[in-house]
């Protein structure tokens, strides 16, 4: 029983802190990473904002989720392969409009992830569809994260029409 206990608290701590060796990618790469692979970001962009999917990912034990439940992974294994070979990532999100459900307002790429789900840091890349409600700064690689004023939101740095990159802190 105590192995168990230790293993499992090994398994806590070790997810805890993965990502930790990993920097946080400087707004000048991302812009760069958009520039040079434009072709797989904008057909991730068609394939998510057509088939209203909510999530892609490509779990630790290499298993592919879609969401909506509804739509096989089988039909958009296409999407898989242009995710993790072309744009090296494991994750993308949607974020709805006004909240209206299954009204998909932004297509995240999740080029960067410390911690847990609903804990950590995220930088990626953003396509967003109707940017009127947009205040975007002008830059991501200086975060201060004692000032609570960011903790759990979501901040933006134009790049182009519909490209941002985004940066979110959960403490």
């Amino acid at each position: 029983m105590r192995g168990i206990v230790l293993k499992l608290t090994f398994l806590l701590v070790y997810w805890s802190l993965v990502g930790c060796g990993q920097e946080l990618p400087k707004d000048r790469y991302l812009q760069y990473l958009l520039e040079d692979k434009r072709e797989s970001y904008l057909a991730v962009v068609d394939k998510v904002l057509e088939e209203n999917i909510y999530r892609l990912e490509v779990t630790s034990n290499k298993e592919f989720y879609v969401e909506p439940a509804a739509i096989n992974a089988d039909s958009v294994v296409d999407m898989r392969e242009l995710i993790e070979d072309r744009l090296g990532l494991d994750l993308i999100n949607t974020i709805f409009a006004d909240g209206a459900f299954g009204v998909i307002n932004e297509v995240s790429f999740f080029n960067y992830r410390k911690g847990f789900v609903f804990s950590g840091e995220h930088k990626g890349i953003a396509y967003i569809v109707d940017e009127s409600g947009i205040e975007a700064v002008a830059q991501l690689d200086k975060i201060d994260k004692s000032d609570t004023s960011i903790h759990g939101k979501r901040l933006y740095k134009f790049l182009e029409p519909h490209w941002y990159i985004f940066y979110e802190y959960f403490p």
